[in-house]
């Protein structure tokens, strides 16, 4: 949230939080996304989390959320899923804080890229 004032982006950014993963809040999923799917809107859906890609939530929720997409009929308008954070890695962490805020800074700045 604060990256997204500091960038001036709170017209242009709306961020949903998932709090509960287990059961997987599908109808809650699609209250938050359909007021952004309206009339010929395309929004792109991202996926942001710091973990890897292979240790967060995004292997869960993945498929749940293409699912709900296709549910909507959201998939028939070429809307991907798209996935921001660290790279697959078979470590919890870095272990060096240089690289750690580097890669912290690049998820920043890749789920914040406007794109037209």
């Amino acid at each position: 949230m604060k990256e997204r004032t500091t960038r001036q982006l709170e017209k242009e950014v709306a961020i949903i939080r998932v709090e509960e993963l287990c059961p997987f809040p599908f109808d809650l999923i699609k209250s938050a996304l359909q007021p952004f799917y309206r009339g010929d809107s395309n929004p792109r859906i991202i996926w942001v989390q710091e973990e890897a890609e292979n240790q967060g939530a995004w292997p869960h929720v993945m498929p749940r959320l293409m699912n709900t997409l296709k549910q909507m009929g959201i998939h028939l308008k070429g809307v991907d899923l798209e996935y921001v954070g660290r790279e697959a890695s078979d470590v919890p962490a870095v272990g060096i804080a240089k690289v750690h805020t580097a890669q912290s800074a690049a998820i920043l700045n890749e789920a914040f890229e406007v794109r037209s």
